[in-house]
């Protein structure tokens, strides 16, 4: 199974995806549950460099992209970009929750937002 945790966390503005496991659905290399999350893994990887380059506000990503194993956080220096952040990164979001839907024994996804979204 693929465990997939998306969180947010919106008073240090970091943003971090990880994805563990392998699916199971089918043999390796022909799995399509499988490709199906390295895909999401590595467009969420490619969006998070873009806005790090193109928003001087987002520090370098931190990306580590290994068989059955990715990890990756950017960390933004203010609201505006986490925001901007966020919203580039929704449709990888909701790719993963769409196939963790279609395959529930294979995917498994969380969706955490954490931090204080007024300021008091």
């Amino acid at each position: 199974m693929i465990t997939v945790c998306f969180q947010t966390n919106e008073d240090s503005h970091e943003i971090s995806l990880t994805a563990r496991g392998h699916a199971g659905f089918a043999e390796l290399g022909e799995d399509i549950v499988c490709s199906a999350a390295s895909v999401l893994a590595y467009t969420a990887a490619q969006v998070m460099d873009e806005v790090a380059q193109e928003m001087a506000q987002a520090l370098s990503p931190n990306i580590s992209l290994l068989p059955g194993n990715a990890t990756l956080s950017l960390k933004c220096r203010d609201e505006r970009t986490f925001e901007d952040a966020k919203k580039a990164l929704r449709f990888v979001e909701v790719g993963y929750s769409l196939l963790a839907h279609n395959y529930p024994q294979y995917v498994r996804f969380e969706n955490a937002h954490m931090g204080r979204k007024e300021k008091t």
